[in-house]
């Protein structure tokens, strides 16, 4: 969440607000909300615009080097500036996209190296392996789990007719396990070779656009965690970590873990 407030120009010491902007924001994919919190959802929703609104305005008068000052200033072919709409859309994708996912993604990988008794032990000795790592957890436990498309005609899948207009849900965490694409789908391969072509960030036109800022993130932390931490394991043995409900997102709810220091964090500590 700090990255993406300074590379938005934003007051680093509006973070917290803006995690809880966030939090607040992805709740209506758990299709599962009352009233109550669908009215709480739109309240807070309109403050984060508020908010964004407030400092593209600030941008205007005072243009930095962030994204928010190249959005305000950006300009179609013809000249014609976006519309607030557009850059409210695009501004409020950038805080959440750049948050949800990312810790998601970080967490749910974290459990993983847990879980695959060997694999820490492998990335300490090999950290080259880190990158295969974090495509083959982003493959596995997706973020995103799936994103609704509207079909542009007739399309037959499996003696099925899906008509044009419809709108269908892609699962992109059922074809990264796809047996044709991925021999053994369910393991974790540190020597999988195509590990990167899963569809984590979608493909195509609909690629998410932070791939590579949530790939330098979720790389350069297990880097760091590897390189200063070691025996990582969960606090509870006997914890069961629940997920977030929710048909598009896939989040833990929470993750307890414990770590020792690395030798080579001692030593640096010591020195």
């Amino acid at each position: 969440m700090s990255v993406m407030t300074v590379l938005l120009g934003l007051p680093l010491e509006d973070h917290e607000i803006l995690k809880h902007w966030t939090d607040v924001w992805v709740l209506p994919f758990s299709h599962a909300m009352t009233p109550e919190q669908e009215m709480y959802v739109a309240k807070e929703g309109i403050a984060l615009q508020q908010y964004l609104l407030a400092a593209m305005d600030e941008k205007r008068q005072n243009p930095k080097e962030d994204l928010l000052t190249l959005l305000v200033q950006s300009r179609r072919e013809d000249g014609s500036e976006l519309t607030t709409h557009e850059m409210l859309g695009f501004a409020e994708q950038a805080v959440v996209g750049a948050n949800e996912t990312t810790q998601n993604g970080i967490a749910m990988a974290m459990q993983m190296l847990i879980e695959n008794p060997g694999i820490e032990e492998r990335l300490h000795d090999e950290p080259a392996k880190i990158r295969t790592f974090v495509e083959e957890c982003l493959r596995l436990q997706s973020p995103t789990a799936g994103m609704y498309r509207t079909t542009t005609c007739d399309v037959e899948m499996h003696a099925v007719t899906i008509p044009a207009e419809s709108v269908v849900h892609l699962r992109f965490a059922a074809g990264n396990r796809d047996e044709r694409h991925f021999p053994e789908p369910g393991k974790l391969d540190l020597d999988r070779r195509n590990a990167a072509s899963h569809l984590a960030f979608s493909q195509a036109v609909h690629h998410c656009l932070g791939a590579p800022l949530a790939r330098l993130e979720l790389n350069l932390s297990f880097q760091i965690l590897l390189e200063r931490r070691k025996n990582f394991r969960f606090a509870y043995a006997e914890e069961n970590y629940d997920h977030v409900p929710g048909l598009a997102l896939r989040q833990l709810e929470y993750l307890w873990i414990k770590s020792d220091p690395a030798e080579a964090a001692m030593d640096t500590n010591a020195a």
